[in-house]
């Protein structure tokens, strides 16, 4: 049962029939992202280190700033939180947009780089 405090991080589900110990994942995935210091006490009264490690390590829903603070609590190298890989797969895949504002500054007239002046 999630306690009345909590109940609104948790807006989209019906709370009456929902199991937190049964959902593990979005249960705690919710509470690293949108938690405050009441929420992370329960959490860590309900699940144990060990399943919020696991779950730091599979669940790519997490914000960056929220897996890397977390990551940081919990010892956790960031190349094994699954959010983290994600953005990485992202950021590294080798795909470069066109249109950069870096390209769109160095083409405009007005606007000169410091290390250009």
């Amino acid at each position: 049962m999630i306690p009345s405090e909590l109940h609104p991080l948790f807006w989209d589900i019906d709370l009456a029939s929902f199991q937190p110990e049964a959902n593990p994942d979005y249960t705690i995935s919710r509470i690293l992202e949108l938690g405050d210091d009441t929420a992370v006490n329960w959490l860590r009264q309900t699940f144990p280190d060990a399943e919020i490690r696991r779950v730091l390590s599979t669940e790519r829903r997490l914000s960056e700033k929220s897996a890397i603070f977390w990551a940081l609590i919990y010892g956790i190298p960031s190349n094994e939180v699954a959010a983290l890989k994600q953005d990485a797969e992202i950021r590294f895949s080798g795909f470069r947009p066109s249109f950069t504002w870096e390209n769109r500054i160095r083409s405009s007239p007005e606007i000169r780089l410091n290390a250009e002046s």
